[in-house]
């Protein structure tokens, strides 16, 4: 074999990338074994009474006509008389093939015509249509989110080689995508959640919390095999830094318990409900696939938000393709930003690139994939807020198929105390997603993203500062008391707080 591929002259399957070069490999590995180099002699004919199917089908899949099924890839490299080390690579490479044309087939359906009446528009204006159209949905946003109950250690100074005495850690509920729900429907947004938690004290307090809330916890499954709920070590400083380490525990089974509880039905019933779809990180594959299922599911009018976090952001760009190429609202930090883009084909920046001009590479490289799909990016910038320069806190993008508009929240250069800023970027995520609710302007929805931000980090734990009801307006007024409030929280402000 090793003769053969070095001449060219055999088939090697590490050679295929798509349905053509499949086919020609294939096509090669039959000509071997019909010529008699490999014994016996394999033909077409011999080959269709092996697998038991018409010659026509054998045929289509020889040649490329059509992609095997798995499974009947594998009979027919055996019978083909591969060896067990080339068989493996046959089925990778069948891997390979199915991803491409999966691929494929996104960038066909993603790449809608604009007409020049949607062309015109900014990106603000097509969500709020979108949301428009979905205003009889029964939910206005649906979370897939890792459950953890964080134990929280607030401490001096997070540095290398530092060593401090701390206290008991904290118990508090989180999970990003369960910090934003639960911040929306604090604030009288219907949410859902979806997740896994185990039958033990951490699910308990979990399900409690979100449920006092008024989150729609009908799909936040206990896992019943052994095992236990995720929970996450979080160390905070008073400079805005932090350390989480995570403990999967069933996170890591969401996906495989929604099919052993025959839930998966209802999983789709209840995305499809929703007006927004929000996405965060889970450390288990499965999970992340079956997130791809989903959007891939969704109609055209469901916006899809997405807070990748660390996790998913190592990951890179490439293997985020199909989340991402759908994607209208990205939650991401900076340094996540450059992760995701560094570690893809859209390649290592400029070090001196400003935040706008990393957007626009992220831009930039959905075009290549065939996106035309509208998107604002919000990227954090936790630091900065307490050095005094709020006004670098955060940052908004907004385009198509490049960076159009480019945007933030109306702060000054006061100095902000944050006590903890865990579940900060959830609770701004909640503000953002709130504003396009509300039909808010872009600078509004900013506004209330670093409102929300802001509240979330004057406590320790993601939770525990969240505003209730009416006490938005009165957080807007302490954080940004020099900027006139939008008029439907003034008006909210006046109607009796329901907690």
């Amino acid at each position: 074999m090793a003769s053969e591929r070095s001449g060219g002259a055999g088939p090697d399957p590490r050679r295929v990338h798509d349905l053509d070069t499949f086919a020609r490999e294939l096509g090669l590995l039959l000509a071997r074994a019909s010529t008699g180099s490999r014994s016996p002699q394999v033909t077409l004919a011999d080959l269709t009474r092996r697998i038991g199917l018409p010659r026509a089908t054998i045929h289509n899949y020889i040649t490329g006509n059509t992609l095997a099924p798995a499974d009947v890839l594998d009979q027919i490299v055996v019978a083909l008389s591969a060896p067990p080390e080339e068989q493996r690579e046959w089925s990778e490479a069948w891997f390979r093939v199915s991803a491409y044309r999966q691929a494929e087939r996104r960038q066909r359906l993603t790449r809608r015509e604009v007409s020049p009446g949607q062309a015109n528009k900014s990106v603000t204006d097509l969500f709020h249509e979108r949301l428009k159209r979905t205003a009889s949905r029964t939910m206005d946003i649906c979370a897939i989110s890792a459950q953890n109950l964080d134990l929280v250690h607030q401490i001096e100074l997070i540095a290398p080689d530092h060593e401090e005495r701390i206290a008991e850690a904290l118990e508090r509920p989180g999970g990003s995508g369960s910090n934003t729900t639960l911040a929306l429907a604090r604030l009288n947004i219907r949410t859902a959640i979806v997740g896994a938690i185990a039958d033990d004290r951490y699910g308990r307090l979990l399900l409690a919390d979100l449920t006092a809330a008024g989150v729609d916890t009908s799909l936040l499954i206990t896992v019943v095999d052994p095992g236990s709920t995720g929970h996450t070590l979080v160390f905070t400083d008073g400079d805005g830094r932090r350390l989480i380490y995570v403990l999967a525990g069933v996170n890591e089974l969401m996906s495989r318990e929604f099919s052993k509880q025959n839930m998966s039905a209802n999983l789709i019933r209840l995305v499809h409900q929703a007006r927004i779809l929000h996405l965060s990180s889970f450390t288990g594959a499965a999970e992340r696939e079956l997130q791809e299922k989903l959007v891939g599911s969704i109609d055209s009018d469901t916006i899809l938000s997405f807070n990748p976090g660390a996790l998913y952001a190592r990951l890179g760009a490439d293997r985020l393709s199909q989340i991402l190429t759908r994607t209208n609202v990205l939650f991401i930090y900076e340094q996540q930003l450059d992760e995701l883009l560094s570690k893809s084909s859209a390649g290592v920046g400029d070090r001196a690139a400003t935040v706008s001009d990393k957007m626009a590479r992220l831009y930039d490289w959905r075009n290549r994939r065939g996106s035309n799909e509208p998107m604002a990016v919000a990227v954090k910038r936790p630091v900065d807020l307490v050095r005094g320069r709020a006004q670098d806190y955060l940052a908004i993008g907004y385009g198509r198929t490049s960076l159009e508009h480019f945007a933030g929240p109306d702060t000054g250069t006061r100095r902000y105390y944050i006590l903890d800023s865990t579940g900060a970027g959830d609770a701004l995520a909640a503000g953002f997603l709130l504003g396009l609710l509300k039909y808010s302007t872009p600078h509004e929805c900013a506004n209330l993203a670093f409102v929300m931000a802001l509240s979330a980090s004057s406590g320790l734990g993601a939770r525990v500062a969240l505003p209730h009801g009416n006490e938005l307006a009165e957080r807007w007024r302490l954080h940004l008391p020099d900027v006139t409030a939008p008029a439907w929280l003034i008006n909210d402000e006046e109607r009796p707080c329901v907690l």
